[in-house]
């Protein structure tokens, strides 16, 4: 009876596993879609955010004491394949300090960059501009589901399961590969957003012999959302990155903190401020034909390229505005926005009755486990039963 018990009950078990990995699979797909039309459907945003890091600056002095510290006061830009970000940097190391002012366009061709206070710039047609904002946040410039895209290709296994972690129902996914592992928690109420994103790898052994680490893990912690229309961008970041050393010690290489003070979904964005028109004295690099001059005049790449004649043609790495380079933030309308340059696309609508209703089936498989439980134990009874009955005959 104990073993047919034991039998019925691990059959059950498997069913009910089975059916809880086919809902996280569906929920799963209904993830990447929303996350996929989140990245897709929205090509215009300005964003105002602050970047804190202190790094190890030196490799060669792996020590908790041997760090810079770097502040970044960014405003980004963005219109389709097009990006401007104003950027002021103040780095310390050692009680010496360095700030720097510097502006940064892409217009679809040319990649600009101008620092006033040195007045130098740089024109380039072989480089793009990635979404920098995407790189503090998801570590790929091209959004977290080209992230997790990546993970699917090179990583051979993949397992997802529903979790409850501080009070909220999340969706993890876990990729594995040898000794390494990427784990993804999505947050169902955040548009699936992440919540953490969390790698362990071991190092190679020749890496390991020329920096004396053996472990890596870097953690990615995401605690606040501004959130619009069904959307969500993260707002509060935090990134960390440690090495394992070969003593056991384990040194911080990277800590990151990201926080997103002001975000403007689809505004009208005049095509000029992807330009830069370089002031009379600014020392300009020509990276494309090398050549380095000072200008004489104000003027812009245009009119350094009719005086250089054409620079070299654009690289194909950039992007075209439906690319997910540059669809990572949430969509919605601002009081001053043109609707009619990007119509309200409504989000895919979460199909939770459908990545739920294995659960009705629960009562019927459980009722067939029963029957069947019952039907196997009678029949032994009625066998016992009989041979008592002939047994208590012979002895009368």
């Amino acid at each position: 009876m104990l073993r047919c018990f034991i039998a019925v009950s691990a059959v059950f078990l498997t069913l009910v596993r089975a059916l809880a990995g086919t809902q996280a699979e569906e929920q799963l797909e209904e993830a990447l879609a929303i996350i996929e039309h989140q990245e897709t459907n929205l090509s215009r945003l300005k964003l105002e955010y602050d970047v804190y890091e202190e790094q190890v600056a030196d490799f060669k002095d792996m020590t908790s004491g041997n760090l810079e510290t770097l502040s970044w006061q960014q405003s980004l830009t963005v219109d389709g394949e097009r990006r401007r970000l104003e950027s002021q940097l103040s780095m310390e190391r050692d009680s010496v300090k360095l700030e720097r002012d510097e502006l940064m366009t892409y217009d679809g061709k040319r990649y600009c960059t101008y620092q006033p206070k040195r007045s130098v710039g740089s024109i380039s047609t072989s480089n793009s501009m990635s979404m920098c904002y995407s790189d503090c946040v998801y570590g790929s410039s091209k959004g977290l589901l080209d992230r997790f895209r990546k993970a699917q290709k090179k990583m051979e296994n993949m397992e997802v399961e529903t979790v409850e972690e501080e009070g909220r129902s999340l969706l993890k996914v876990t990729f594995r590969k040898d000794q390494s592992e990427l784990v993804f928690l999505l947050d169902p109420d955040a548009a699936y957003q992440p919540r953490r994103i969390t790698k362990t790898a071991d190092v190679p052994a020749h890496v390991a012999d020329a920096t004396g680490a053996i472990k890596i893990k870097t953690d990615l912690l995401i605690t606040g959302y501004l959130r619009e229309d069904g959307f969500c961008l993260p707002q509060d970041v935090e990134f960390n990155y440690d090495q394992t050393m070969k003593d056991g010690t384990v040194v911080r290489v990277l800590h990151r903190e990201v926080a997103l003070k002001k975000a403007t979904m689809n505004p009208p964005v005049d095509p000029d401020v992807f330009q830069i028109r370089f002031p009379s004295g600014t020392e300009l690099s020509l990276y494309d034909i090398g050549v380095v001059f000072r200008t004489d005049a104000p003027q812009d790449a245009s009119v350094v390229e009719t005086r250089f004649g054409a620079l070299k043609t654009a690289s194909p790495t950039a992007k075209g505005p439906n690319s997910a380079t540059t669809q990572i933030t949430p969509q919605g309308q601002t009081e001053h926005s043109d609707r009619s340059l990007s119509p309200r696309v409504q989000p895919p609508v979460a199909k939770r009755g459908r990545a739920r209703r294995w659960l009705l089936y629960i009562p019927i498989i459980a009722v067939i486990c029963i029957i069947g439980a019952v039907i196997m134990l009678r029949k032994p009874r009625a066998k016992f039963g009989r041979s008592d009955d002939k047994a208590g005959g012979g002895r009368l």
